[in-house]
């Protein structure tokens, strides 16, 4: 039951005037859907580990075969199943990956392991691994500062890369994405531009939501909606912020800032 009530007061005391309602059925509707989102979690977390071994072993013995191929102990018309096969097994490695950090964020467990390191280094490192998924995208980087940062930088390459990506899949008429780097007062901000589809305004403030999705059409834009949430939590934790600036249409505009770096020359 739901107890409200308010004191009156004449010349003295009087009493109260209340409402007691009944919210046995919200509160049984809550509870579901509290249990319901455990038994999604404790999926999650089972079935990412329990994928883990036979990727890696599919992993294992897919490497074997591209070095017959490479080697020609196997026909070389195999090479180009065996490169298809590989590229499927990394998406899969990167889906288990971010279903495991979303369960290590929900307890808690996602740890940083900072330290100072040259972030246009690393940038450019994303960068070359990504032109190998993209041969045909530009990426540039625009006002490259020399910046050395205190962060965790596999977890912040992890950023990078997926705000990249991102860029990538949802602009499939123009694949140029621009990188601003930018030093606002104590701050380092990274912007990655690009010249997509946009986001409509009514869906921008939910876009770093678990499991949330802008677009449904999973034949053209796939993804399980994980990869932003996971980019948000892992800038929450280096005190940082995350946003993004878009207009329906037009592109969007993905930033996010660092608290703590050393300019250099």
């Amino acid at each position: 039951m739901l107890d409200n009530a308010q004191p009156v007061f004449n010349l003295d005391f009087s009493g109260y005037i209340g409402a007691m309602t009944d919210i046995q059925e919200q509160e049984l509707a809550k509870l579901a859907i509290e249990e319901l989102t455990r038994k999604k979690d404790e999926f999650f977390t089972i079935a990412s580990h329990e994928l883990k071994t036979p990727i890696t072993t599919m992993k294992a013995s897919l490497q074997i075969l591209q070095r017959m191929a490479d080697q020609e102990q196997i026909p070389v018309q195999t090479l180009p199943f065996i490169t298809k096969a590989n590229k499927q097994a990394i998406k899969l490695t990167g889906i288990v990956n971010d279903l495991l950090d979303i369960n290590k964020i929900q307890f808690g467990r996602l740890e940083l392991n900072n330290s100072m390191y040259e972030f246009n280094e690393s940038l450019q490192e994303c960068i070359g691994e990504i032109k190998l998924q993209y041969p045909e995208a530009e990426i540039k980087v625009k006002d490259n500062l020399q910046l050395v940062v205190w962060a965790d930088r596999v977890r912040i390459e992890q950023v990078i890369l997926n705000l990249i990506i991102n860029a990538l899949k949802y602009s499939p008429e123009d694949q140029e994405v621009q990188i601003v780097l930018e030093k606002e007062d104590t701050r380092f901000k990274c912007s990655i531009k690009d010249k997509g589809i946009g986001i409509p305004p009514e869906k921008q403030a939910y876009i770093f939501y678990r499991f949330f999705r802008v677009h449904e059409n999973s034949q053209y834009y796939p993804g399980l909606g994980m990869g932003l949430y996971i980019c948000s939590e892992i800038i929450r934790q280096h005190r940082g912020e995350i946003g993004v600036i878009s207009e329906e249409g037009k592109g969007c505009t993905f930033w996010f800032t660092l608290p703590d770096f050393i300019r250099v020359v």
